[in-house]
């Protein structure tokens, strides 16, 4: 049975040789200290940084093929049953990147006026938005912008689907392929309280900013869903804190509810698998989350957040493929051998019966997990991760 085998399997809640194994991402310092070089993998500040350094130099094509090569090799050697994909910087983009230092660097996209600037924070791994021209602007700002967005009608430039066909086109018959579409609504983004403020501020305009992005993303679904290995679509972008969602249950409904079945629709029409990922603690809004939507599966189940997976799969594991559980949080990043190991067989035990769960880390393998203790979660998963019986 190979890994695309393995993990349909378990998306059509039946019973494979072992339980599958996937990720979200495996960030560049891990996967250079697994490969013994250095690495371009992920979505951590070091990959993004060195990706605005070399498109600043011209060298756009030169990233992109070592960052398939090496995205392909690392979830090869590791025997990941899964390699996630997303769309990468287009050979048209409109994107100029200015004031590159080690610090960070701005993007200005002279198609639209806008700009955003982002700081590296080396140590941590991580790369992000500080400021941009939505949060110094107003609600005439975004109304603008908007405006833009409805003008416009192409929504995907093949270029950036480079390194998934590159990917697809090496390991498609073997690797579940999982490709990544743009997110929803602004999460992670310097202006997101600006968003929020705007529920209360204008709704239409929130409406129309919304269905913009919501067009974007299934023209990326329709896009990926007419690629031969393409196997699932994955909307990221989180929806929680620990402690429960971003909005009340009423905008949850009335907002990101209807994006997410018009995108699973396009999926689902195509005969491909729809994902949602999000980290925090969904449950006070299950019942939408789980019956609503139309996903077919839920990366993340965050057990940090309060989301027992035990609980979960036995109220919701008859429709819906989990994803995710061992804690990254705490266990892989600070655990003992023992501890990994026990957390690895728990998420196991709780999600394992009757098919329905793939085994990843709780959000991704970022760069504070040693690379030994993840090695520890993958050889307990092989080795103890024959489903109960």
């Amino acid at each position: 049975m190979n890994s695309k085998e393995r993990v349909r399997l378990a998306f059509e809640h039946r019973r494979p040789d072992r339980v599958p194994i996937g990720e979200l991402a495996i960030h560049s310092p891990i996967s250079s200290q697994v490969l013994g070089r250095d690495a371009y993998t992920g979505e951590g500040g070091k990959v993004k940084w060195i990706q605005r350094v070399l498109a600043q130099e011209g060298k756009r094509k030169a990233f992109l093929d070592k960052f398939a090569r090496d995205t392909i090799d690392i979830f090869c050697a590791l025997e990941i049953d899964m390699i996630p994909v997303e769309l990468c910087m287009g050979a048209n983009s409109t994107v100029e990147y200015r004031d590159v230092t080690e610090h960070g660097w701005v993007e200005y996209d002279a198609k639209r006026g806008t700009w955003a600037k982002y700081m590296v924070e080396p140590l941590w791994d991580v790369a992000f938005e500080m400021e941009s021209s939505f949060s110094v602007g107003d609600i005439d700002t975004v109304r603008e912008y908007t405006e833009q967005l409805e003008g416009e009608k192409e929504y995907v430039d093949d270029s950036q689907l480079d390194v998934l066909e590159k990917v697809l086109h090496e390991v498609g018959k073997e690797k579940f392929i999982l490709a990544k579409i743009p997110n929803l609504f602004p999460v992670g983004t310097s202006w997101f309280t600006n968003f929020m403020e705007l529920l209360y501020e204008d709704m239409d305009l929130v409406k129309r900013l919304l269905l913009q992005y919501q067009l974007r993303a299934e023209a990326v679904a329709e896009r990926y869903c007419h690629m031969d290995g393409v196997d699932a679509i994955l909307n990221g972008g989180d929806w929680a804190f620990n402690a429960g969602p971003f909005l009340s249950p009423s905008f949850v409904r009335e907002l990101l509810v209807p994006q997410v079945k018009a995108v699973a629709k396009v999926c689902h029409d195509h005969g491909r698998i729809f994902v949602k990922h999000t980290d925090g603690n969904v449950m006070p809004i299950a019942e939408m989350f789980f019956e609503e939507m139309d996903i077919d599966g839920f990366q993340s189940v965050e057990p940090n957040a309060g989301m027992d997976l035990s609980v979960i799969k036995r109220r919701y594991g008859d429709r819906i493929t989990f994803m995710g559980n061992v804690d990254c949080a705490t266990v892989l990043q600070n655990g003992t051998e023992e501890e990994i190991i026990q957390d690895t067989l728990r998420a196991i035990r709780q999600g394992g019966e009757d098919g329905g769960f793939i085994l990843s880390s709780s959000n991704s393998i970022h760069s504070a997990i040693p690379s030994d203790n993840y090695l520890v979660m993958l050889k307990a998963a092989k080795e103890f991760g024959a489903f109960p019986q």
